[in-house]
């Protein structure tokens, strides 16, 4: 099965513009629901691009003005005990702005005239605009519904509004219920944005830290370890770690081996991580290296550790992680046992659903390391897409 990474890059959620007529002023259409329009749909999403065509849903028009970006929030729910129905995912969501509608079930765009921007799920950064790229946030989920999903960024190419088509193409990436139906998006919100600047993020309080490693140079001889640390699934399910990047670090892995918890599937060692920067963004989360056999965390910074988890065993190094780097400064790690239903979201938001009690531990690997310092092994090069 496909590898179940769901790597996330964000910043925090930015609030939406008020519509307005003036020139240089966002513009915020109607809230769009996709069953209004379609009610046997019920606005079920799958994999097939849904279209909406917003001069016409806007009556005509569009006031005409210079727009470099857009803010899309929706309501989002999954479909319920259909199949796989427990297996969507919110960051599975897929968006792109276009002159001409997108047809087929794609990530390659068919047809859509002029592509403005597209993002093909929310972990994929949307194109520059005139003014420079703009953060985007929604966090990523296995929870069953999820309100204020967040899509923001630049257009690569400006929209002058008029009557010059522009559409909003959106779907899900991943059929996992086989009937073509997967999600239910509503309340959808899209304004077209005249300037782009960095949001702020709000205020977060740090999390009470489990175990702090301290100061970490950019480069240091051999893996650091946490000791365990007990969770027993009820007031305490999430465990919190915290590291200094002293430098950047760029050839690193963040990895879970020695946990013991029982993920809710059975799995010895089963957990999710999250890994936040100081101020509670989201900079990356990762559920398994290698399910069944090898069911712990990691997250690869830059070229990874290039170390072989098992020693001289089966397994290859490890490959580049989906990081290019980390920045110096601190990031506290959420290491919680899987069970559906769990979610990292911004400033530190972290919701813990396995209900077993066991231990977690972290591990930050460099280059060059001992990884026999771990005295665990036995990974099996197996890598799956769900649960």
């Amino acid at each position: 099965m496909r590898s179940k990474i769901s790597m996330m890059m964000l910043a925090a959620a930015a609030g939406v513009g008020l519509g307005a007529t003036s020139a240089m002023a966002d513009y915020t259409f109607p809230t769009y629901n996709p069953s209004s329009y379609n009610p046997s749909s019920q606005g079920w999403v799958g994999t097939t691009w849904n279209n909406i065509d917003l001069v016409t849903f806007n009556g005509g028009s569009v006031p005409v003005d210079t727009y470099i970006g857009y803010n899309v929030v929706y309501n989002w729910t999954k479909l319920p005990g259909v199949g796989g129905g427990t297996y969507q995912y919110n960051s599975e969501a897929s968006m792109a702005f276009t002159s001409a509608p997108v047809t087929g079930s794609s990530s390659t765009l068919t047809g859509g005239g002029t592509l403005y921007t597209a993002q093909q799920n929310v972990s994929t950064a949307a194109a520059p605009g005139a003014g420079g790229s703009y953060p985007y946030s929604a966090a990523v989920s296995s929870a069953t519904t999820k309100t204020n999903n967040q899509f923001y960024g630049g257009f690569s190419t400006n929209y002058a509004g008029g009557t010059d088509p522009l559409y909003f193409n959106f779907r899900q990436r991943f059929d996992s219920t086989g009937s073509g139906q997967n999600a239910n998006w509503s309340n959808i919100s899209i304004t077209l944005r005249t300037s782009l600047t960095t949001p702020t993020p709000p205020p977060a309080t740090p999390p009470t830290v489990d175990y702090d490693f301290g100061a970490l140079p950019g480069s240091f001889p051999n893996v650091v370890m946490s000791p365990d640390i007990a969770l027993d699934g009820a007031s305490k399910k999430v465990a919190w770690f915290k590291f200094t990047a002293a430098s950047a670090m760029a050839a690193h892995d963040i990895f879970s081996m020695g946990s013991t918890i029982l993920g809710s599937l059975g799995g010895v060692g089963d957990t999710v991580m999250g890994l936040y920067n100081s101020t509670g963004g989201l900079v990356g989360s990762n559920d398994d290296y290698s399910y069944p056999a090898a069911p712990w965390s990691r997250i690869g910074v830059g070229t990874g550790s290039g170390h072989d988890p098992d020693g001289d065993g089966p397994l290859s190094a490890f490959g580049s992680g989906s990081l290019s780097s980390l920045a110096a400064g601190d990031y506290y790690v959420a290491l919680t046992g899987y069970a559906s239903g769990y979610s990292f979201g911004p400033g530190f938001d972290v919701t813990g659903t396995n209900t077993n009690a066991g231990t977690v531990k972290l591990n930050i690997v460099p280059t060059p390391s001992t990884m026999a310092l771990l005295g665990l092994g036995g990974l099996v090069a197996t890598r799956r897409r769900r649960r």
